[in-house]
């Protein structure tokens, strides 16, 4: 190109079920979407700019109000994706319904490519009727590998929340493995952390650390059918999830209940034999009589005293 060249599109979509007769397996789409588009080229940049805007988009059994996108983007001739490039990218939706089940309010996104680094913001204002979630992050672009900081992430209701920690990692290779790095969540009391590999090697493993974990507030926030409560503590390490899970060390649950009935106590501890190349694992659910004398009390002294032991070996490794 000696010049620059330029091409711009304006669009109003209407009867978007013409494309089923040619495209059958697309589902049902009910739009007017307003679309404007502008592409710009010469022998040392690209640059793609549009906006879309539909105040009511259906397809299938979701709709999408007053949804808008916007892109803004610029590339260097002979320069790969992560080297040269400009992209600003932004959707946003102030009421989305979800298989005419799920209500979302509020949702939005802003993503920023700067060469080869990843700035990524989202939004729900208000999700499974109480929900809310925001995170920002950081990613780095690499050729084996993206690298992403968590700067900030909170989710939760009005009445329970969770905050991330510090400045949690999280890796993504090329060979499917995947590191958190210090990735730590709390609320209150209430304390969640990830430390470790997932991957298909046995030698990379992942640390829980979970303390004064509340069941009945995370139910509370998910809703459904079943309800629990109890306070999780524990501590343990998992290896090789994606074939035969190996689990060493120990986990409780005080005080446990589902659907408002006393449980008891239950619980988990792992530990590795050396000797027998195996984990010896016991498992205990128990309704302890001086705890819990007044609902045995209640309930003709019947409670629970499970005990369950065993061992389960690692997977061969050459």
């Amino acid at each position: 190109l000696n010049e620059a060249a330029n091409l711009s599109i304006d669009y109003r979509s209407r009867d978007l079920g013409l494309l089923r007769v040619y495209f059958p397996d697309i589902p049902p789409i009910a739009s007017s979407a307003e679309i404007t588009f502008n592409i710009n080229a010469s022998r040392e940049r690209l640059s793609v700019n549009g906006t879309i805007f539909d105040d009511s988009l259906t397809v299938k059994n979701s709709s999408f109000d007053d949804l808008g996108i916007t892109l803004t983007s610029n590339f260097l001739h002979g320069e790969s994706l992560k080297n040269g490039s400009v992209i600003d990218l932004q959707l946003s939706s102030p009421n989305m319904s979800i298989n005419n089940q799920y209500d979302v309010l509020g949702a939005s996104m802003d993503m920023s490519l700067r060469d080869s680094i990843i700035t990524l913001r989202q939004q729900v204002d208000s999700a499974l009727e109480n929900l809310f979630y925001i995170g920002e992050s950081t990613t780095t672009w690499s050729a084996d590998q993206l690298s992403t900081t968590l700067d900030s992430l909170s989710i939760g209701s009005s009445q329970y929340e969770w905050h991330s920690i510090g400045s949690p990692e999280i890796i993504y290779r090329r060979d499917g493995a995947v590191t958190f790095n210090d990735f730590i969540v709390e609320s209150n009391e209430d304390y969640f952390e990830v430390d470790g590999t997932f991957s298909e090697s046995y030698e990379d493993s992942v640390l829980y650390n979970i303390r004064n974990f509340n069941l009945k507030r995370v139910s509370d926030l998910i809703g459904g059918r079943i309800r629990f409560e109890g306070l999780v503590n524990g501590e343990f390490t998992t290896r090789t999830l994606s074939e035969v899970p190996s689990i060493s060390g120990d986990l409780s649950v005080d005080n446990g209940q589902v659907n408002g009935r006393v449980v008891g106590d239950v619980t988990l501890q792992s530990r590795f034999n050396a000797e027998e190349n195996r984990f010896d694992t016991e498992f205990r659910v128990y309704t302890d009589p001086e705890k819990y004398s007044e609902y045995l009390s209640d309930n003709n002294g019947i409670g629970n005293d499970l005990s369950f032991e065993g061992y389960f070996k690692p997977p061969d490794q050459e």
